[in-house]
């Protein structure tokens, strides 16, 4: 395709939660702000469904309002998700960078009672002129620290607070 790039990026992550816990997490497309970023790190200033949409009707969109200095929004789009298989599929848009044709899955495996792998996965084309590299580090990052490790924290919180 002139004038693109084809990105890939594959991450598999275990965690310390059990693949259904991690799996309802996962599933509450609205509330992505509760485990999207780690403590400490600027988060983008709401997120919402997009008018008459439900996460339990398919496909359903969240738009993402960025943070003040970066002043733009995107929005994500669930297209699939299969709870008996733990994977489901989403598109998002609107990122500045020229980034287009994004489509991401994220599936959960159980490991044993209390522990899962989670992977992630995504495609996208980028205009050469933009650094690949750059995109897949922080494709990476996304799917490891923010993905795995938020959703993991958060139930491990959500623990924390039931056992009060």
């Amino acid at each position: 395709m002139s004038g693109f790039d084809r990105g890939l990026v594959t991450v598999a992550t275990r965690v310390s939660v059990s693949a259904d816990e991690f799996w309802l997490v996962l599933r509450e497309w609205d509330a992505v702000l509760d485990w999207v970023l780690p403590p400490g790190m600027v988060h983008p200033r709401r997120v919402f469904l997009k008018e008459g949409h439900h996460v339990d009707v398919l496909p359903c969109t969240r738009v993402i309002e960025s943070t003040p200095d970066q002043s733009y929004s995107h929005e994500e789009t669930l297209i699939l998700a299969d709870a008996e298989a733990r994977r489901l599929y989403y598109t998002f848009n609107g990122v500045p960078g020229g980034m287009r044709n994004y489509v991401a899955t994220t599936f959960v495996d159980a490991e044993s009672d209390d522990g899962a792998v989670v992977t992630c996965s995504t495609s996208f084309d980028l205009p050469e002129t933009a650094s690949m590299e750059r995109v897949e580090r922080s494709r990476r990052e996304t799917f490891e620290v923010r993905i795995a490790r938020g959703i993991e924290g958060a139930v491990l919180a959500r623990r924390r607070d039931a056992a009060r």
